[in-house]
């Protein structure tokens, strides 16, 4: 399992993407959205499950629904 982490963070950071991880563990999803929320700021946030396949267009098909 280490492995599979140790690579993916290589990845997030050869695509530019932050990768954020806790120490604790507590509260799932909820305390780990809760965390990286407070270490961002953007205006919009997605979360995507290790099991979700998304369209290749979710931000650019979505993004004119805000302001």
């Amino acid at each position: 399992m280490m492995v599979a982490v140790k690579e993916f963070k290589q990845f997030a950071n050869d695509v530019g993407v932050t990768y954020i991880e806790r120490e604790e563990h507590d509260h799932a999803k909820a305390g780990n959205l809760n965390h990286a929320m407070a270490l961002t700021d953007g205006e919009l946030i997605c979360v995507f499950d290790c099991d979700h396949i998304s369209y290749p267009y979710i931000f650019t098909g979505n993004g004119g629904l805000f302001p």
